[in-house]
């Protein structure tokens, strides 16, 4: 394989399978090319290429899927946990700013009001998927499938599954020891 895109929904563990498929593959990673804040030029031969579904047409998406050797579509059945990560990720502020590996456990007040405004932009990019999931004619990968079994439905596309591992998740669950 010398190419693979992941047309993905916001806060579905899309960075860490790519950097999973990249390093399985022997591919350079190429994030986000069409971000908000982003100068970054799309790149395809040698890269495994992670967007964001709803930043482009459907139309656009699958001219550009059939440049790629393979393409994945992933999504999370959890919206209102992608809402809540997209939340976190939008109101972090010094380093942390717009990390993709942001590590948190709660949200505050103030974020919490705006969980509903960032779960909507989540359900626009799961919308988009859906879509090119019939007109690809092609299954999504959802983040709880993948990450718990650390394979794609492609089985063909190897991963480097420590990049799946549960260590490497944005939310950290505390659980009361007794």
């Amino acid at each position: 394989m010398k190419s693979c895109l992941i047309i993905a929904s916001p806060r579905s563990g899309s960075t860490n399978l790519m950097r999973s498929i990249a390093k399985g593959n022997n591919l350079k990673v190429c994030f986000e090319p069409f971000g908000h804040k982003t100068t970054r030029g799309l790149k395809i031969n040698n890269y495994c290429t992670k967007v964001i579904a709803r930043r482009k047409s459907i139309e656009y998406w699958i001219e550009l899927a059939n440049k790629f050797d393979k393409f994945i579509l992933l999504s999370r059945r959890d919206i209102t946990a992608s809402g809540e990560s997209l939340t976190k990720l939008a109101f972090s502020h010094g380093p942390s700013k717009g990390n993709p590996d942001l590590k948190w456990s709660n949200l505050t007040e103030e974020e919490a009001i705006h969980v509903k405004k960032y779960t909507s932009i989540v359900e626009q990019s799961v919308k988009v998927i859906q879509m090119l999931s019939i007109l690809l004619d092609t299954h999504i990968n959802y983040y709880e499938d993948v990450y718990s079994s650390f394979s794609l439905r492609d089985d063909t596309i190897n991963l480097d599954t420590s990049y799946l591992d549960i260590s490497r998740k944005s939310k950290i669950e505390h659980r009361n020891v007794i």
